[in-house]
């Protein structure tokens, strides 16, 4: 009785599993920015209806002219790097509003959070440094005193904003953070790079 027990909930926790799999593979979510978003929503934020991306060839963005964009049907898409997905609307007063696109619930596959060195600009850097290199303590990401900044988790996704931990979400040449001391607004931090540290085996 006791092994069919355990056969069950094996098989119950396989099925979460690919639920949780086929849910994402249907692509009804969104990773960072979206740039990567191949679903079918095509309703706007506002809850008006998206026009046909070959609707009016004068556009910009059409699928001739962004083959390797998707730009199917009206479905929302980020052909230019946008906040996150977008459409031209069929609002009058709106030539093109963003879409609602629920995140997906895990981080894509080229983030590494578990990254606690740097390589190149550090932005894959997921440590938890949060002192810069004067001895500074970091402000978190998500307050805004006694900075006020624009680097948030919405505006910078999938760039690790978490806590006051040191990061790099704008390209700048390492990680950095904005301190809490009001008279100095970021500085670079002390983060180790990956080639430093100490490498394991036989000499």
């Amino acid at each position: 009785m006791e092994v069919q027990k355990a056969d069950l909930l094996f098989c119950l926790f396989l099925f979460s599993v690919f639920l949780t799999d086929y849910t994402e593979s249907t692509e009804d979510c969104m990773h960072c920015r979206g740039d990567d978003y191949r679903g079918n929503i095509s309703i706007t934020e506002s809850g008006h209806t998206c026009q046909r991306w070959d609707f009016d060839p004068i556009r910009r963005f059409k699928p001739s002219a962004y083959p390797e964009e998707n730009l199917e049907d009206n479905y929302c898409r980020n052909p230019d790097g946008e906040l996150r997905p977008w459409c031209y609307s069929s609002n009058p007063s709106e030539r093109w509003e963003y879409c609602s696109i629920p995140k997906c619930r895990t981080e894509p596959s080229t983030i590494v959070p578990e990254l606690t060195c740097i390589t190149g600009d550090g932005s894959s850097y997921r440590g938890t440094v949060s002192v810069t290199r004067s001895g500074k303590t970091c402000q978190s990401w998500t307050s805004q005193t006694p900075h006020t900044h624009t680097r948030t988790e919405e505006n910078y996704p999938c760039k690790g904003l978490v806590e006051n931990y040191c990061r790099n979400p704008d390209n700048d040449r390492m990680p950095w953070c904005f301190t809490t001391d009001p008279k100095t607004r970021f500085e670079h931090c002390n983060v180790p790079k990956c080639d430093d540290q100490p490498k394991s085996g036989l000499y």
